[in-house]
Parts: C-alpha cells; sequence; structure tokens
C-alpha cells in the first residue's frame, strides 16, 4: 500500500491526506498514517505550512508546486462578513403573534410582582424505629471464619483454577508444586508460602536453591514484608522467583 501512495504522490503530487484516501478508497486518517510513514522514511516530504490541520505531502521538485497549490488553498478559504438580518415584512399574522407576546410577557410579570406562589404545607410521616430491625440482623449475621494462611493459599489456588500437584507443610512454611493453565498447557511451579512478618535475604535464597534442584520457577507467597536485601536479592535473580503477597 506505501508504494501506491507514493506512486500518487509522485504523479499528483502535492497532495493532502483526503485526496489519497478518495483515490485508493481508503479511510482518510490511514492515509494520512501512510504520508506520515513515508515522510519518516525520508522518501516524501511534508510542506511546513499546513492547510487546516495537516499538511501538503510531496517529492523532491515539486516545491514550486507546493507553494502555488498553497496559496490557491489560502484564497479559496471562505471570508467571514459581517451582515444584518432582513427585517420580515409585518403581516397581519405576524401582527398577532407579537400582540400574543406581549401580553403573555405581561402576565409573567405581573405575577412575579405579586410575589412567589405559596408553598404546599411539607407533609410530616410519623417515624418509624429501626432498633427491632438492626437487633433482627445482629441476631442473623453469621460470624466471619477466620481462616489460617494455608487454607487462604489453598482457596487463592482454587480460585485462580491452579491445580496442587503435592504439598508438604514444615517449620512453619508450606510447599507446593502447582499446575498454572495456559495456551501452551499447564505449566508448573515451585510454591513456597510463609507468613512470617519479616521476610528476609535468607528466606528467598532458600526457597530459590529448592527451586533450582526440582528445575522449576518459583512462587514465594507472604503475608509480611520484604526486608531491603531480600529486595535486592530480588533484583538480582530476576524472573526466576516471583513475590505474591495475600493479605488476612
Amino acid at each position: 500500500m506505501q508504494d501506491k501512495v507514493l506512486d500518487l504522490v509522485q504523479r499528483k503530487g502535492p497532495v493532502l491526506p483526503v485526496e489519497i484516501a478518495s483515490e485508493l478508497n481508503i479511510d482518510s486518517f490511514l492515509a494520512g498514517a501512510y504520508l506520515a510513514e513515508l515522510a519518516a522514511a525520508g522518501r516524501i516530504q511534508a510542506s511546513k505550512q499546513r492547510v487546516g490541520s495537516t499538511a501538503l505531502y510531496y517529492v523532491s521538485g515539486q516545491e514550486a508546486a507546493v507553494t502555488k497549490r498553497l496559496a490557491d488553498l489560502s484564497a479559496q478559504k471562505p471570508k467571514i462578513s459581517t451582515y444584518q438580518r432582513a427585517t420580515p415584512a409585518a403581516t397581519p399574522e405576524i401582527a398577532r403573534k407579537r400582540e400574543a407576546f406581549a401580553t403573555r410577557l405581561q402576565e409573567i410579570e405581573k405575577r412575579e410582582k405579586e410575589g412567589p406562589a405559596q408553598r404546599p404545607e411539607k407533609v410530616l410521616f410519623p417515624k418509624i424505629s429501626r432498633a427491632p430491625l438492626f437487633e433482627k440482623l445482629k441476631r442473623t449475621v453469621t460470624p466471619i471464619i477466620k481462616r489460617n494462611f494455608g487454607d487462604q493459599v489453598v482457596l487463592y489456588f482454587e480460585e485462580k483454577g491452579i491445580e496442587i500437584v503435592s504439598r508438604d507443610s514444615k517449620r512453619g512454611r508450606k510447599d507446593f508444586v502447582i499446575a498454572v493453565p495456559s495456551a501452551m498447557g499447564p505449566v508448573h511451579f515451585f510454591v513456597r508460602a510463609s507468613d512470617k512478618q519479616k521476610i528476609g535475604k535468607s528466606d528467598l535464597s532458600l526457597a530459590h536453591s529448592e527451586g533450582q534442584e526440582r528445575k522449576l520457577p518459583v512462587i514465594f507467597i507472604m503475608s509480611g514484608q520484604l526486608t531491603k536485601p531480600a529486595i535486592e536479592y530480588l533484583k538480582k535473580v530476576g524472573d526466576l522467583l516471583k513475590i505474591k503477597k495475600l493479605e488476612l
């Protein structure tokens, strides 16, 4: 398509995008994009002076034609002139309408002078006590069961449609091997979950080493905060170790 646009500029330039669009039966926005790409590549040139919001596009040797075309287009712009609308002839029908309008205007002014219309009295409704309703709600609310961190991790996997291949718990941490669905089939990860308040560099390093032994990328799920050394360690490891934070 660019070659067709270039051929048109060479034969009919200088041209506007709308003219290219008409010749090739394409959208003017698309035509402008092709012209801009050709200009960026140095195959055509764009005029500095604009016609409306766009430039004229041309090839080397058409500079004189550009100057003439810009002058012609400027001369074609409609000139704004002041004019006075002619007063319509006063026919009997127009006279009746004017008289009716004047009467209506007088009525409105008279009502305004008399003052605003009286507002209807405010209707007071009896107050309804909401206490019984609140008491009923208190009795029907089911107490929230607080899950431990391990249960929340498993629930997270279930919500995401992630299969747990294996799991192991030891020393306050929970390890999983999971299969994450993807367009290319399930992708396996080693997951270490810890609810420690502070996750240090050694925590991440141990999880990373475990993942390397299993030859799996690692996801570290936590509820606490990373220490500064842990953050620096993450930068060195790169994409082989991802962090996921769960809120308790």
